[in-house]
């Protein structure tokens, strides 16, 4: 019978449009749950976050491309384009568990995106890890 476990972990981000490495976290949960083969699903909790996967080298990057496809500034809704930018890249990932550990491209890591410009926010990552 396959093992699930599930975890809520909070993450203190500030923004706007600033990514934070969660791969660690994400890891030790895995390892927690003793699941060698199986799968890893990464929920962040609200409206405007996101996670993704980014080459180490191309954090830069992505904060650029997604700040030219939805500007900070010009909304008549103030935190409008979080929610854009939330929507586009999306608030889940998951991830395959191998070896326990979890199956990345090389030098990929996950990462939170905070995208409202605020500072000692506090959101909540919900991992569930299931397998054998």
């Amino acid at each position: 019978m396959p093992r699930v476990c599930s975890a809520t972990v909070e993450v203190r981000s500030y923004g706007p449009l600033k990514l934070f490495d969660v791969t660690e976290i994400v890891q030790e949960r895995v390892s927690e749950c003793g699941v060698r083969t199986g799968v890893a699903r990464i929920d962040v909790k609200g409206a405007t976050p996101a996670l993704l996967l980014v080459d180490e080298e191309g954090l830069d990057y992505v904060v650029e491309v997604l700040t030219k496809l939805v500007p900070v500034s010009g909304w008549r809704h103030g935190n409008a384009y979080a929610h854009l930018i939330s929507t586009i890249v999306g608030t889940s990932l998951v991830l395959a568990v191998d070896r326990g550990k979890l199956v990345l491209p090389e030098k990929h890591r996950v990462f939170m995106l905070e995208t409202r410009p605020v500072h000692n926010h506090v959101r909540a990552l919900n991992i569930v890890v299931t397998g054998d």
